[in-house]
């Protein structure tokens, strides 16, 4: 049996303390506006809730817990530094994590040109396999006996204030398409995470300056996963979607640590099917569903 835990959007407060005087002739100012006005509310407690998780994933045996993306809100060091801190315990509580970038996360071009996810989050966003993959545009952060996870990269700045689009860049979308027909992968449950979804929860295409601008591609190599789903979330929304003519289930974790807007996926691998169980962080704790549970059957060999 194996153990996943799927979390996203984590959004940990921050200080306005944390800008500099430059940020606040950027696009970072009005993010920090909106966030101390409109949002702010949502994420007081995403600190504590984390902490629960990681008391929560120790307790239930998980094995890897995967973070795709948007730890902090503007994407400052400071931000950053308290993310890392925040972290810790979940880190610590699970024998693997995975941190994917969200767009926040590369909020403008200096988070690229300091490489700051890197610099605080490389050593859980490495290679397993680096053999499989000849960039950095994909990764196999993880190969297990029976699963292996596949990272996307999928996030770029966006400095126009009400944009906030990403993109898999073209090299990666070919190394994705080649990767599915190794034999290594073959054989093994996929967990292929990225930070953006593929679609809404009624099945739509995500707002246009919200989306990713090539999903249509991405959907169309995904036609040939034999076994897989695909991790998300950067939609501020729980939920679990079959993808339109692939047999392929896409779950977005929404924003786990807001008040009322998200929660985790829990997955357990057996030998013929994963169980896909949603939870929710209740009168202080974490808890699972189990009757929104989604059983997807599958064959290890063949």
């Amino acid at each position: 049996m194996f153990r996943l835990l799927h979390l996203s959007d984590l959004h940990f407060d921050f200080s306005l303390d944390c800008l500099r005087a430059s940020d606040w002739l950027s696009k970072r100012a009005i993010g920090a506006i909106n966030h101390v006005l409109r949002r702010r509310r949502f994420y007081r407690d995403a600190k504590h809730k984390v902490e629960r998780l990681a008391e929560w994933a120790k307790r239930e045996g998980v094995d890897c817990a995967v973070v795709t993306g948007d730890l902090t809100v503007l994407g400052t060091i400071g931000e950053f530094e308290e993310a890392r801190r925040a972290l810790e315990p979940l880190i610590s509580a699970v024998p693997r994590t995975v941190v994917l970038p969200g767009n926040h996360d590369v909020y403008l071009g200096d988070n690229l040109n300091e490489k700051r996810f890197e610099r605080y989050f490389g050593p859980w966003y490495v290679h397993d396999a680096k053999e499989l993959v000849s960039s950095d545009l994909l990764r196999v952060v993880w190969l297990g006996e029976m699963a292996a996870i596949v990272g996307v990269e999928s996030v770029k700045p966006n400095p126009l204030p009400w944009s906030s689009r990403g993109r898999v860049p073209r090299g990666a979308l070919l190394e994705l398409k080649a990767l599915l027909k190794r034999p290594e992968l073959e054989k093994r449950f996929l967990f292929i995470a990225l930070h953006y979804g593929l679609r809404r929860a009624n099945g739509a295409p995500d707002r246009f300056f919200h989306r990713l601008v090539n999903a249509e591609e991405f959907l169309s190599v995904l036609g040939s996963l034999r076994r897989g789903c695909i991790l998300h979330g950067h939609i501020h929304r729980h939920y679990a979607l079959p993808l339109p003519g692939l047999g392929v289930w896409a779950f977005c974790a929404g924003s786990t640590t807001a008040e009322g807007r998200g929660g985790i996926w829990f997955f357990e691998l057996g030998s013929e099917a994963v169980k896909a169980v949603p939870g929710r962080f209740i009168e202080g704790g974490w808890k699972l569903i189990e009757g929104g549970a989604i059983r997807i059957p599958f064959a290890l060999t063949g």
